[in-house]
């Protein structure tokens, strides 16, 4: 039964989505099994012929959906429409090899007509049905990456404006309508309530960013060697510095017009910052911050 089910799977791996196969049940009298081709495996459904029903039906425990398990079928044929129609299935191959040994002749005829049509048309579905097919799938992908990305996101309890857009974009492009979207939310246990306090968190948040750097805006970045420091960047430096070691606005202005450049600033002293009319407490405020640069 494995090596069955290992030969199936080497045959329908390399093949596209919903490719299928019939083969005889290595391990049941009258049983069928059905091989899928998944996005990264192979399904295996069991199906049993029973000539007191003269039916096929779906084994439960099989592998299949609950709702196929409740129906019976006449023909092989029958069943392959019926997946077609949950698209299930979409192109696939019968090995008259594999029939049921306790099929009548009629059933076997009808195992062999499904034969043909598949070798004369082997995209059963044909171009329409298979885009229809490829359609669904891409969807559910899509959904998916879409969960992922929100989970993502909210891994703070907060969702930014431009994630937001990004979110909103990804919609956009992949058709997912908003009903999609909530169901999403909810999926990942988040009403539409919570969602609405992440988006205005993460706006709260964006604002206070936009005030800190509003704030620092003034601090412009300067080489940290000031010997390749111009009078500008000596401005700069001093501006920077000036909550840091308290000094004055006043004091900073007495330094403007001097052309100070970086290697005489690191050789100013106190006396020298006196004859400009800096007080003596502010000169030492100056000074401190000259020989930590230094340091």
């Amino acid at each position: 039964l494995a090596s069955k089910c290992i030969q199936a799977e080497s045959m329908l791996m390399p093949l596209t989505l919903g490719t299928f196969l019939y083969r005889k049940s290595s391990s049941r009298r009258g049983g069928v099994v059905i091989s899928i081709k998944q996005r990264k495996n192979v399904l295996h459904i069991l199906i049993q012929y029973s000539t007191t029903r003269g039916a096929y039906f779906f084994v439960s425990g099989g592998g299949a959906r609950k709702s196929l398990q409740t129906k019976t079928y006449t023909s092989m044929m029958e069943i392959t429409e019926d997946m077609k129609s949950r698209r299930l299935i979409a192109s696939g191959v019968v090995n008259t090899d594999h029939l049921p040994s306790n099929l009548t002749k009629e059933q076997r005829s009808s195992f062999i007509e499904l034969k043909k049509q598949q070798s004369t048309e082997p995209t059963s579905l044909g171009a329409k049905g298979k885009a229809a097919l490829q359609e669904v799938l891409g969807a559910t992908k899509a959904l998916k990456d879409y969960k992922m990305m929100l989970r993502v996101f909210l891994m703070d309890k907060k969702i930014s404006p431009d994630e937001v857009k990004q979110l909103g974009g990804y919609r956009k492009d992949n058709h997912i309508s908003m009903q999609q979207h909530l169901e999403t939310l909810k999926s990942l246990d988040i009403s539409e309530k919570v969602w609405d306090q992440y988006v205005e968190a993460g706006e709260d948040d964006e604002d206070e960013s936009k005030e800190a750097k509003e704030k620092g805006g003034n601090e412009k970045t300067v080489s940290t060697n000031p010997a390749d420091w111009d009078s500008g960047a000596v401005m700069t430096w001093l501006e920077a510095i000036a909550d840091k070691y308290h000094i004055h606005d006043k004091t900073i202005d007495l330094f403007r017009g001097q052309d100070l450049t970086g290697d005489t600033l690191i050789e100013l002293d106190r006396p020298m910052m006196m004859q400009l009319g800096v007080t003596m407490g502010q000169a030492c405020n100056v000074h401190k911050a000259i020989k930590n640069l230094k340091e």
